[in-house]
């Protein structure tokens, strides 16, 4: 991300007087340091270009991240692909496989047309920090792994929906109440 923005990156300790920026820890860094860090992406990324207008949320500005053929971590969810057929026929973009994205083109995206953002707990949900004001973040939690994408949310002012499921799968019924939830904003469920 650094590198997009134009920041070298240093292999060794440099000789000479320097600047240096620390990004472990992110999220324990104060509300105003991340919108600092907000305000710096969108300056470095976006290049000027216009954001989506979040005032009002329709679905077709919807994206899920889904994880059909990028996850490696083990948490794949059976009964996935009948959410993702759910919102995509509700007008969500499904993207697959985050990492084949250029980053610069995965921020300006979502920046410019999405305002809701649904996808299962894990580190793709922080690609939130490239939202528009407005936007809401849908959070899938059936790992019940901590959340702490709520820290974010807060301090950039989101709205965020999280639901932790009991069922170990997804059906039909599941799956339509799921996607019901990206329309809803601002609680925390289980279903």
């Amino acid at each position: 991300m650094l590198n997009a923005m134009g920041v070298d990156l240093l292999l060794e300790g440099p000789s000479t007087p320097h600047q240096t920026v620390l990004v472990s820890q992110v999220a324990s860094w104060s509300p105003y340091m991340k919108l600092l860090m907000q305000k710096e992406l969108r300056q470095g990324l976006m290049g000027g270009i216009p954001a989506k207008d979040c005032s009002q949320q329709h679905p077709s500005s919807g994206v899920f991240l889904s994880r059909s053929h990028g996850s490696n971590n083990g948490r794949w969810l059976e009964g996935s692909e009948l959410l993702e057929e759910n919102l995509k026929a509700r007008g969500f973009e499904i993207k697959d496989n985050l990492r084949d994205t250029p980053l610069q083109d995965l921020a300006r995206d979502l920046y410019q047309n999405h305002c809701i953002m649904a996808g299962f707990a894990g580190g793709n949900l922080l690609n939130l920090i490239f939202l528009p004001d407005k936007a809401r973040v849908v959070e899938y939690n059936p790992s019940r792994i901590y959340a702490d994408r709520w820290l974010f949310v807060k301090a950039l002012g989101l709205d965020w929906v999280h639901h932790v499921p009991k069922q170990q799968q997804i059906d039909e019924v599941s799956a339509k109440q799921l996607a019901n939830l990206a329309f809803e904003g601002g609680l925390v469920r289980q279903l």
